[in-house]
């Protein structure tokens, strides 16, 4: 079978659990292999989870990915199922241990934390977890097994996990979440220092630097400091407070990916329409941002106490009329 193409997908698939099985035998592994469909951010994904035995640990394949490669004809689908194997059993030893008997309420209280998402597009990771609605985006709850090296290894608070392990509420998920997300470090970052430690690093001259960047800055970089999730600080009234009294006046906001926003000053925006069409034109772009990664395409407001979306000049005009009127009722009083 090696030598004919297997052009239907299931049957790829089939076939490629089947060499799997095989080789774990024969290297005297107990594994079992199970196929479903997994709700990852953005996307619903066919998928093979390995579950060894004496493992808590189950690492995932997405086979699609590996089919689209088998078609090219670069690979076997022998040599696929040798790869893939090894790297199952890589992943194992990398990835952080994580003893469920430490899965209690003390541990969530520490642990538990928001991942921000677009509402519309993971209606069934919501529908499966204490999720909580944000505008046009969802929070959804996240247990965080380590943080390190720039990077967060962690799995979704799942009902399964809700009621199995934990016999906690939805309301008591949430208010763990919301407590960690007050305690995270937001950073605000002005884009000019962002771009002009990059040109620093490739080595260009002081003269080209200054002569590249504008001479005002017009737009500000709000992530974590970890780089990893960090446009959650959407959802952190004081953070967005803190933005407001740094950059002195009212802002806009552009959900560039779910690790990070753009923040413009209102001062330099004339149409918000502009700020969406390119936000929408960034997110159809797979070379740009990662589908996975991708949080919105409408464009908010923030006027140091209420974020809002605001798309449009009609948008703008509604959300800054009622506060013209309060202004000019405290100067007649």
């Amino acid at each position: 079978m090696s030598d004919i193409v297997i052009q239907e997908y299931d049957m790829y698939v089939t076939h490629f659990i089947e060499l799997l099985n095989t080789q774990a035998v024969l290297l005297g592994i107990t594994a079992e292999l199970m196929r479903e469909k997994i709700n990852k951010p953005n996307e619903s994904l066919d998928a093979i989870a390995f579950h060894f035995e004496k493992s808590e640990l189950a690492p995932t394949i997405y086979p699609e990915k590996l089919y689209e490669e088998y078609l090219c004809g670069n690979i076997s689908i022998e040599e696929q199922a040798t790869r893939t194997l090894y790297s199952c059993l890589d992943n194992i030893e990398k990835i952080p241990k994580f003893d469920t008997k430490n899965l209690n309420r003390e541990y969530i209280q520490e642990h538990a934390y928001y991942k921000i998402m677009n509402a519309s597009i993971n209606k069934e990771i919501a529908k499966d977890t204490a999720s909580v609605p944000f505008h046009d985006l969802i929070l959804v709850p996240y247990v965080n097994i380590s943080k390190e090296n720039g990077s967060v290894a962690s799995f979704r608070l799942n009902r399964d996990i809700q009621e199995r392990y934990l016999q906690m509420t939805d309301s008591e998920i949430q208010k763990c979440c919301y407590q960690n997300l007050q305690k995270e470090n937001f950073q605000l970052l002005e884009m000019n220092e962002i771009m002009r430690h990059m040109m620093e690093e490739a080595g260009l001259e002081e003269g080209y630097i200054e002569d590249v960047l504008p001479y005002e800055n017009q737009m500000y970089v709000l992530r974590n400091e970890i780089g990893v999730g960090g446009a959650v600080a959407l959802a952190s009234k004081e953070t967005l407070q803190m933005a407001h009294e740094e950059i002195g006046e009212n802002y806009f906001v552009i959900p560039s990916s779910i690790h990070e926003c753009l923040l413009i000053p209102e001062s330099f925006v004339s149409d918000p329409s502009d700020l969406k069409e390119m936000c929408e034109s960034v997110n159809n772009n797979e070379e740009v941002i990662k589908k996975e990664d991708i949080l919105g395409d409408n464009i908010y407001r923030f006027d140091g106490q209420k974020l809002s979306i605001c798309n449009s000049l009609d948008d703008l005009k509604q959300q800054t009329e009622p506060q013209k009127q309060c202004n000019h009722i405290r100067r007649g009083m």
